[in-house]
């Protein structure tokens, strides 16, 4: 399995070091940043199993590991969204009693 252009692979971790720096962040949230980094900036269609991969500093196998395939991604990625602004939004009607 190839990995991204100008990516490496660990040879203990089998992750690539593309994204070196990252690894204090959990997997699943590295990948989601990554997904949602490539969405904005390119749309949905732009995203790649290894683009996300490269991004987020692990192999492509990780992500599929993780999440399956693009649509299950994807649905991950809209909940984390909607979980996030739905907080800030709870957060503002709090304040506003």
């Amino acid at each position: 399995m190839a990995e991204p252009t100008g990516a490496t692979t660990g040879a203990t971790t089998g992750e690539s070091t593309e994204g070196a720096g990252q690894t204090d962040r959990p997997v699943r949230e590295r990948v989601l940043d990554a997904t949602a980094s490539i969405t904005v900036t390119d749309g949905w269609g732009a995203v790649t199993m290894a683009k996300v991969a490269g991004i987020a500093g692990v192999s492509r196998q990780t992500v599929y590991n993780e999440y399956g395939a693009k649509p299950a991604l994807g649905q991950a990625m809209v909940l984390r969204e909607l979980d996030r602004f739905l907080t800030v939004v709870g957060r503002e009607l709090d304040t506003h009693d």
